[in-house]
Protein backbone atom coordinates (compact mmCIF):
# COMPACT_ATOMS: atom_id res chain seq x y z
CA UNK A 1 0.00 0.00 0.00
CA UNK A 2 1.28 3.20 -0.94
CA UNK A 3 1.81 5.55 2.06
CA UNK A 4 -0.09 8.79 2.20
CA UNK A 5 1.06 12.50 2.40
CA UNK A 6 4.77 12.87 1.36
CA UNK A 7 7.40 10.80 3.03
CA UNK A 8 11.14 10.46 3.18
CA UNK A 9 13.23 7.46 3.65
CA UNK A 10 16.52 7.95 5.50
CA UNK A 11 19.10 4.79 5.30
CA UNK A 12 21.27 4.56 8.42
CA UNK A 13 24.83 3.06 7.80
CA UNK A 14 25.67 0.79 11.46
CA UNK A 15 29.45 0.56 11.68
CA UNK A 16 31.01 3.92 11.65
CA UNK A 17 27.74 5.62 12.07
CA UNK A 18 25.66 4.36 15.25
CA UNK A 19 28.84 1.87 16.78
CA UNK A 20 32.41 1.29 16.04
CA UNK A 21 33.66 -2.18 15.99
CA UNK A 22 37.29 -1.49 18.40
CA UNK A 23 37.87 1.19 20.47
CA UNK A 24 40.74 2.37 22.20
CA UNK A 25 38.50 3.50 25.74
CA UNK A 26 36.03 0.86 26.66
CA UNK A 27 35.18 3.25 29.94
CA UNK A 28 34.49 5.87 28.07
CA UNK A 29 31.44 3.47 26.29
CA UNK A 30 30.11 2.44 29.76
CA UNK A 31 29.35 5.21 31.00
CA UNK A 32 28.62 7.78 27.51
CA UNK A 33 27.47 5.73 25.03
CA UNK A 34 26.56 1.91 25.28
CA UNK A 35 27.88 -1.42 24.40
CA UNK A 36 26.26 -4.38 22.41
CA UNK A 37 26.95 -7.39 21.42
CA UNK A 38 25.33 -9.23 18.73
CA UNK A 39 27.49 -11.51 16.93
CA UNK A 40 30.16 -8.96 16.77
CA UNK A 41 30.34 -6.24 20.27
CA UNK A 42 29.61 -2.86 18.84
CA UNK A 43 30.70 0.12 20.72
CA UNK A 44 27.72 2.80 20.43
CA UNK A 45 28.71 6.12 20.52
CA UNK A 46 26.94 9.30 22.57
CA UNK A 47 23.82 10.68 21.18
CA UNK A 48 22.65 7.47 19.12
CA UNK A 49 19.81 6.59 21.62
CA UNK A 50 18.58 9.98 21.48
CA UNK A 51 18.91 10.15 17.51
CA UNK A 52 17.08 7.22 17.29
CA UNK A 53 14.12 8.01 19.31
CA UNK A 54 13.95 11.60 17.19
CA UNK A 55 13.59 9.84 13.82
CA UNK A 56 11.02 7.39 14.86
CA UNK A 57 8.92 10.31 16.47
CA UNK A 58 8.96 11.61 12.84
CA UNK A 59 5.81 10.32 10.99
CA UNK A 60 6.64 11.13 7.69
CA UNK A 61 10.37 9.37 8.31
CA UNK A 62 11.09 6.04 6.91
CA UNK A 63 13.79 4.26 8.57
CA UNK A 64 16.41 1.53 7.31
CA UNK A 65 19.60 0.13 8.15
CA UNK A 66 22.72 -0.83 6.12
CA UNK A 67 25.40 -2.72 7.11
CA UNK A 68 28.86 -3.79 5.89
CA UNK A 69 28.94 -7.07 8.35
CA UNK A 70 27.01 -10.11 7.60
CA UNK A 71 23.03 -10.09 7.80
CA UNK A 72 22.78 -11.79 10.62
CA UNK A 73 24.69 -9.40 12.82
CA UNK A 74 22.91 -6.45 11.92
CA UNK A 75 19.70 -7.83 12.83
CA UNK A 76 20.92 -8.72 16.12
CA UNK A 77 21.99 -5.02 16.29
CA UNK A 78 19.28 -3.50 15.07
CA UNK A 79 16.88 -5.09 17.48
CA UNK A 80 18.83 -4.69 20.53
CA UNK A 81 19.52 -1.19 19.66
CA UNK A 82 15.83 -0.22 18.96
CA UNK A 83 14.90 -1.85 22.38
CA UNK A 84 16.94 -0.13 24.49
CA UNK A 85 16.02 3.34 22.74
CA UNK A 86 12.29 2.50 22.19
CA UNK A 87 11.76 -0.08 24.46
CA UNK A 88 10.47 -3.66 23.72
CA UNK A 89 7.42 -2.94 23.20
CA UNK A 90 7.30 -0.31 20.68
CA UNK A 91 10.10 -2.80 18.81
CA UNK A 92 7.64 -5.63 18.64
CA UNK A 93 4.86 -3.52 17.29
CA UNK A 94 6.73 -1.80 14.47
CA UNK A 95 9.87 -4.30 13.86
CA UNK A 96 8.20 -5.13 10.75
CA UNK A 97 7.87 -2.11 8.65
CA UNK A 98 12.18 -1.38 9.68
CA UNK A 99 14.17 -2.99 6.86
CA UNK A 100 17.95 -4.15 7.54
CA UNK A 101 20.12 -5.33 5.08
CA UNK A 102 24.12 -5.93 4.22
CA UNK A 103 26.09 -6.07 1.71
CA UNK A 104 26.49 -9.52 0.09
CA UNK A 105 29.95 -11.38 -0.32
CA UNK A 106 31.44 -9.03 -3.19
CA UNK A 107 29.09 -6.56 -3.25
CA UNK A 108 30.98 -3.03 -2.81
CA UNK A 109 28.37 -0.53 -3.39
CA UNK A 110 25.16 0.29 -1.01
CA UNK A 111 22.57 0.56 -3.63
CA UNK A 112 19.35 2.53 -2.19
CA UNK A 113 17.34 1.36 -4.85
CA UNK A 114 16.80 -2.53 -3.56
CA UNK A 115 14.45 -1.01 -0.71
CA UNK A 116 11.09 -1.82 -1.52
CA UNK A 117 9.46 2.05 -1.03
CA UNK A 118 7.00 3.88 -2.84
CA UNK A 119 9.87 7.08 -1.86
CA UNK A 120 11.74 8.46 -4.54
CA UNK A 121 15.78 8.24 -4.51
CA UNK A 122 15.13 12.14 -4.54
CA UNK A 123 13.90 11.70 -1.01
CA UNK A 124 15.98 9.19 -0.06
CA UNK A 125 19.42 9.95 2.18
CA UNK A 126 21.94 6.92 3.46
CA UNK A 127 23.75 8.43 6.61
CA UNK A 128 27.43 7.13 5.94
CA UNK A 129 30.66 7.92 6.64
CA UNK A 130 32.00 5.78 3.94
CA UNK A 131 31.86 7.65 -0.09
CA UNK A 132 33.56 4.80 -1.80
CA UNK A 133 30.51 2.36 -0.43
CA UNK A 134 28.08 4.82 -2.62
CA UNK A 135 26.43 3.32 -6.02
CA UNK A 136 26.42 5.56 -9.21
CA UNK A 137 24.15 8.28 -9.61
CA UNK A 138 23.44 8.28 -5.83
CA UNK A 139 26.54 10.66 -5.21
CA UNK A 140 24.05 13.60 -3.83
CA UNK A 141 22.35 10.84 -1.35
CA UNK A 142 25.00 10.49 0.70
CA UNK A 143 24.89 12.37 4.50
CA UNK A 144 28.47 12.42 5.23
CA UNK A 145 29.48 11.46 8.41
CA UNK A 146 32.86 12.43 9.58
CA UNK A 147 34.61 9.57 9.66
CA UNK A 148 35.26 7.38 13.03
CA UNK A 149 39.18 6.83 13.79
CA UNK A 150 40.07 3.93 16.57
CA UNK A 151 41.44 6.24 18.78
CA UNK A 152 39.16 9.19 18.84
CA UNK A 153 37.78 8.67 22.18
CA UNK A 154 41.07 8.13 23.70
CA UNK A 155 42.14 12.16 22.53
CA UNK A 156 41.82 14.58 25.44
CA UNK A 157 40.65 17.62 24.35
CA UNK A 158 39.86 21.38 25.48
CA UNK A 159 39.51 22.24 28.75
CA UNK A 160 36.32 24.41 30.21
CA UNK A 161 38.06 27.38 31.56
CA UNK A 162 39.41 28.29 28.03
CA UNK A 163 36.29 29.39 26.44
CA UNK A 164 35.45 32.98 26.10
CA UNK A 165 31.60 34.24 25.51
CA UNK A 166 32.23 33.73 22.07
CA UNK A 167 33.21 30.04 22.49
CA UNK A 168 37.32 30.58 21.56
CA UNK A 169 40.13 32.42 22.59
CA UNK A 170 43.77 32.61 22.17
CA UNK A 171 45.69 29.84 24.24
CA UNK A 172 48.72 30.61 25.75
CA UNK A 173 51.93 29.86 24.73
CA UNK A 174 55.04 28.44 26.52
CA UNK A 175 58.80 28.63 25.19
CA UNK A 176 61.68 26.25 27.10
CA UNK A 177 64.71 24.28 26.33
CA UNK A 178 64.67 20.80 25.42
CA UNK A 179 65.43 19.94 29.24
CA UNK A 180 63.83 20.61 32.10
CA UNK A 181 59.95 21.48 30.48
CA UNK A 182 57.82 21.45 33.65
CA UNK A 183 55.57 18.34 33.86
CA UNK A 184 52.77 20.44 34.21
CA UNK A 185 53.47 22.52 31.11
CA UNK A 186 53.69 19.15 29.31
CA UNK A 187 50.10 17.87 30.43
CA UNK A 188 48.69 21.15 29.31
CA UNK A 189 49.90 20.71 25.70
CA UNK A 190 49.03 17.18 25.39
CA UNK A 191 45.28 18.48 26.84
CA UNK A 192 45.42 21.20 24.40
CA UNK A 193 45.45 24.10 26.86
CA UNK A 194 48.67 25.76 25.33
CA UNK A 195 51.10 25.68 22.64
CA UNK A 196 54.36 24.47 24.01
CA UNK A 197 57.89 26.03 21.74
CA UNK A 198 61.06 23.67 22.38
CA UNK A 199 64.72 24.48 21.53
CA UNK A 200 65.96 21.20 19.51
CA UNK A 201 69.27 19.62 21.01
CA UNK A 202 72.13 19.92 18.75
CA UNK A 203 70.84 22.52 16.49
CA UNK A 204 71.47 26.12 16.85
CA UNK A 205 68.28 26.99 14.46
CA UNK A 206 65.89 24.03 15.67
CA UNK A 207 62.33 24.92 17.45
CA UNK A 208 59.14 22.52 17.45
CA UNK A 209 55.79 23.80 18.03
CA UNK A 210 53.84 21.13 19.73
CA UNK A 211 49.98 21.31 20.09
CA UNK A 212 46.65 19.83 20.55
CA UNK A 213 44.82 20.57 17.20
CA UNK A 214 41.03 20.84 17.43
CA UNK A 215 40.18 17.25 16.72
CA UNK A 216 42.11 16.30 19.75
CA UNK A 217 45.44 15.09 17.65
CA UNK A 218 48.88 15.52 18.90
CA UNK A 219 51.19 17.52 16.82
CA UNK A 220 54.12 18.99 16.20
CA UNK A 221 55.99 21.39 13.65
CA UNK A 222 59.67 21.98 13.00
CA UNK A 223 60.74 25.34 12.22
CA UNK A 224 62.77 25.70 8.88
CA UNK A 225 64.60 28.42 6.96
CA UNK A 226 61.53 30.81 6.03
CA UNK A 227 61.08 31.00 10.02
CA UNK A 228 64.68 32.41 10.67
CA UNK A 229 62.68 36.00 11.87
CA UNK A 230 61.17 33.93 14.15
CA UNK A 231 63.71 31.67 15.17
CA UNK A 232 65.97 34.56 16.81
CA UNK A 233 63.01 36.03 18.08
CA UNK A 234 63.02 32.71 20.05
CA UNK A 235 67.04 32.77 20.93
CA UNK A 236 66.69 36.02 22.29
CA UNK A 237 63.76 34.92 24.59
CA UNK A 238 65.15 31.98 25.43
CA UNK A 239 68.36 33.75 26.69
CA UNK A 240 66.21 35.76 28.74
CA UNK A 241 64.61 32.94 30.25
CA UNK A 242 62.04 30.44 29.61
CA UNK A 243 58.46 30.71 31.00
CA UNK A 244 54.94 31.68 28.91
CA UNK A 245 55.14 33.92 25.85
CA UNK A 246 53.51 37.12 26.36
CA UNK A 247 54.71 39.23 23.63
CA UNK A 248 51.85 39.76 20.86
CA UNK A 249 54.33 40.03 17.97
CA UNK A 250 55.79 37.00 18.56
CA UNK A 251 52.65 35.42 19.48
CA UNK A 252 50.78 36.48 16.20
CA UNK A 253 53.96 34.86 14.71
CA UNK A 254 53.79 31.41 16.33
CA UNK A 255 50.12 31.63 15.91
CA UNK A 256 50.29 32.33 12.20
CA UNK A 257 53.05 29.37 12.02
CA UNK A 258 50.59 27.17 13.68
CA UNK A 259 47.74 28.02 11.16
CA UNK A 260 49.69 27.69 8.44
CA UNK A 261 50.34 24.31 9.44
CA UNK A 262 46.16 23.83 8.80
CA UNK A 263 45.65 21.97 11.83
CA UNK A 264 44.55 24.79 14.43
CA UNK A 265 43.78 28.58 14.53
CA UNK A 266 45.56 29.65 17.28
CA UNK A 267 42.64 28.87 18.94
CA UNK A 268 40.70 26.85 21.00
CA UNK A 269 36.96 24.55 19.53
CA UNK A 270 34.00 25.23 21.03
CA UNK A 271 32.55 21.78 20.34
CA UNK A 272 34.56 18.69 20.74
CA UNK A 273 33.46 17.52 17.67
CA UNK A 274 34.31 13.69 17.51
CA UNK A 275 32.65 13.24 20.46
CA UNK A 276 29.84 15.07 19.44
CA UNK A 277 29.26 13.59 16.04
CA UNK A 278 25.68 12.57 16.32
CA UNK A 279 24.74 16.38 16.97
CA UNK A 280 26.38 17.26 13.64
CA UNK A 281 23.95 14.17 12.22
CA UNK A 282 21.21 15.47 13.52
CA UNK A 283 21.76 19.16 12.39
CA UNK A 284 22.85 18.46 8.76
CA UNK A 285 19.56 15.99 8.96
CA UNK A 286 16.76 18.19 10.44
CA UNK A 287 17.66 21.04 8.97
CA UNK A 288 17.65 19.57 5.65
CA UNK A 289 13.99 17.86 6.37
CA UNK A 290 12.71 21.20 7.62
CA UNK A 291 13.69 22.96 4.29
CA UNK A 292 12.35 19.97 1.97
CA UNK A 293 9.33 20.20 4.43
CA UNK A 294 8.59 23.80 3.87
CA UNK A 295 9.95 24.34 0.58
CA UNK A 296 8.48 21.17 -0.99
CA UNK A 297 11.82 20.67 -2.95
CA UNK A 298 13.61 17.58 -2.83
CA UNK A 299 15.49 16.27 0.07
CA UNK A 300 18.25 15.53 -1.75
CA UNK A 301 18.93 18.83 -2.96
CA UNK A 302 18.53 20.37 0.25
CA UNK A 303 21.15 18.41 1.72
CA UNK A 304 23.02 19.55 -1.28
CA UNK A 305 23.14 23.06 -0.13
CA UNK A 306 24.68 22.14 3.02
CA UNK A 307 27.52 19.28 1.28
CA UNK A 308 28.21 21.60 -2.21
CA UNK A 309 29.33 24.65 -3.46
CA UNK A 310 29.81 26.27 -6.64
CA UNK A 311 33.51 28.17 -6.26
CA UNK A 312 34.23 30.99 -8.33
CA UNK A 313 35.03 30.68 -11.77
CA UNK A 314 33.85 26.77 -11.90
CA UNK A 315 30.87 24.76 -13.54
CA UNK A 316 30.24 22.11 -11.25
CA UNK A 317 29.01 22.04 -7.63
CA UNK A 318 32.08 20.45 -5.60
CA UNK A 319 31.80 18.71 -2.27
CA UNK A 320 32.65 20.53 1.47
CA UNK A 321 32.37 17.57 3.95
CA UNK A 322 35.18 18.82 5.40
CA UNK A 323 34.37 22.13 5.77
CA UNK A 324 30.45 21.63 7.27
CA UNK A 325 32.12 19.30 9.71
CA UNK A 326 33.40 22.21 11.36
CA UNK A 327 30.84 24.52 11.54
CA UNK A 328 30.07 25.14 15.38
CA UNK A 329 26.24 25.96 14.62
CA UNK A 330 25.18 22.53 13.15
CA UNK A 331 26.23 20.92 16.12
CA UNK A 332 24.70 23.52 18.36
CA UNK A 333 21.46 22.59 15.92
CA UNK A 334 21.92 18.75 16.19
CA UNK A 335 21.37 19.24 20.06
CA UNK A 336 18.92 21.75 20.29
CA UNK A 337 16.66 18.74 17.78
CA UNK A 338 17.95 16.06 20.23
CA UNK A 339 16.70 17.64 22.99
CA UNK A 340 13.38 16.89 21.51
CA UNK A 341 13.10 13.72 23.02
CA UNK A 342 15.94 13.77 25.77
CA UNK A 343 15.44 17.79 27.39
CA UNK A 344 19.04 18.27 29.46
CA UNK A 345 21.19 16.84 27.09
CA UNK A 346 24.71 18.45 27.00
CA UNK A 347 27.46 18.19 24.58
CA UNK A 348 30.23 15.67 25.43
CA UNK A 349 33.34 17.22 26.56
CA UNK A 350 36.17 15.48 26.41
CA UNK A 351 37.74 15.56 29.60
CA UNK A 352 34.83 13.37 30.74
CA UNK A 353 37.13 10.75 29.04
CA UNK A 354 39.96 11.78 31.14
CA UNK A 355 38.16 11.65 34.46
CA UNK A 356 37.05 7.97 33.61
CA UNK A 357 40.49 7.13 32.89
CA UNK A 358 42.19 9.19 36.03
CA UNK A 359 39.76 7.54 38.28
CA UNK A 360 41.12 3.54 37.06
CA UNK A 361 37.12 2.58 37.33
CA UNK A 362 36.12 -0.67 37.37
CA UNK A 363 33.23 -2.35 34.99
CA UNK A 364 31.49 -2.79 37.70
CA UNK A 365 31.95 0.67 39.53
CA UNK A 366 31.12 2.83 35.51
CA UNK A 367 28.02 0.17 35.17
CA UNK A 368 26.70 1.96 38.91
CA UNK A 369 27.98 5.43 37.74
CA UNK A 370 25.99 4.74 34.59
CA UNK A 371 22.77 3.95 36.76
CA UNK A 372 23.08 6.68 39.17
CA UNK A 373 23.53 8.94 36.82
CA UNK A 374 20.05 7.64 34.45
CA UNK A 375 18.20 7.90 37.49
CA UNK A 376 19.13 11.09 38.30
CA UNK A 377 18.07 12.26 34.61
CA UNK A 378 15.42 10.12 35.12
CA UNK A 379 14.01 12.56 38.72
CA UNK A 380 15.01 15.10 36.24
CA UNK A 381 12.66 14.61 33.24
CA UNK A 382 15.26 13.48 31.19
CA UNK A 383 13.57 10.74 29.17
CA UNK A 384 10.37 12.35 30.10
CA UNK A 385 8.86 12.71 26.53
CA UNK A 386 7.43 10.32 25.05
CA UNK A 387 8.39 8.75 21.64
Amino acid sequence: MEPLGRQFHVVIDIGGVLSASEVAGEQFFLHEGAIITAKHTHYVFPFVFDFLKLIFKQKDLNVSFYNDNDQEDSELFVTSILEQALGKMWYEKNQDRIAVTSLEKGQMTKDLSIFETFIPLEDTVLIDDQLFRRANGQERNILKVPSFYYDDFAKIGFSADQYDSEGTRKIPCYLYSDKGIPRKIQEKCLHGSCILVEKVTGKYFGFVIRFTDSCGDYVQISTNSSDWKLIIILRRMLYQGEGQVKDPDVLSKIYYRVRYSGRMSGKIAKIWRRGNRMCFVAGVLFSSLDVARSQGEPLVKSLSRWQYIRYKGQREEQPRYDDIARLDYLYTLGLGKLRLVSSNLQFMKPWHYLELIQKDLTVEQIKLLKEAKQNENSRRGYDSICV
